[in-house]
């Protein structure tokens, strides 16, 4: 299924793709390749470039977690499996 031409991409006189997905949210829409590669904002503000020396998908991680050292699939906490 492939949705009509976005507003964003007609004014710069763009196609979409062969193939991808586009995202549409409440602040913008993001438009990326079939396996969600080179994803890009093409409306709606683009995010601020991450701090020199931060670790955004770390930071990602510990919120998932809750600031959890570990998780139940963690190969950290196993048990061996009663026969």
């Amino acid at each position: 299924m492939r949705p009509s031409l976005p507003d964003e991409l007609a004014r710069d006189n763009k196609e979409l793709p062969q193939e991808g997905m586009m995202f549409v949210g409440d602040r913008g829409k993001i438009l990326a390749g079939f396996n969600v590669q080179n994803p890009q904002v093409i409306s709606g503000q683009k995010m601020e470039a991450p701090m020199a020396g931060s670790n955004p998908k770390g930071d990602q991680v510990q919120q998932t977690l809750g600031g959890a050292a570990e998780v139940r699939g963690s190969l950290q906490v196993r048990q061996t499996i009663p026969g």
